[in-house]
């Protein structure tokens, strides 16, 4: 639906429509928030567990801020009130 390509090796991927942009400092190493409409999902068949991604298998790695990342591997559920 968009025109750039995906990565092949990405497991999970999103098309995504631009809907915003947001500097949130102009300042160096200030950055900026990209909003964005998800169009569509693309996921890898063995990351997919009875329509469900398994975090076991899709095993992310998210940036936290500078030079450190974190895993998905510590997780608890916690219900919603309501």
């Amino acid at each position: 639906m968009v025109k750039p390509d995906r990565v092949a090796e990405s497991r999970v991927q999103m098309e995504c429509r631009l809907v915003q942009v947001v500097t949130v400092s102009d300042k160096p190493n200030g950055g900026s928030l990209v909003l964005g409409e998800v169009l569509r999902f693309h996921l890898a068949e063995d990351v997919v567990n009875n329509f469900y991604v398994d975090p076991d298998k899709l095993r992310a790695i998210g940036r936290m801020a500078g030079m450190t990342y974190c895993r998905t591997t510590d997780r608890f559920e916690l219900k919603r009130p309501g």
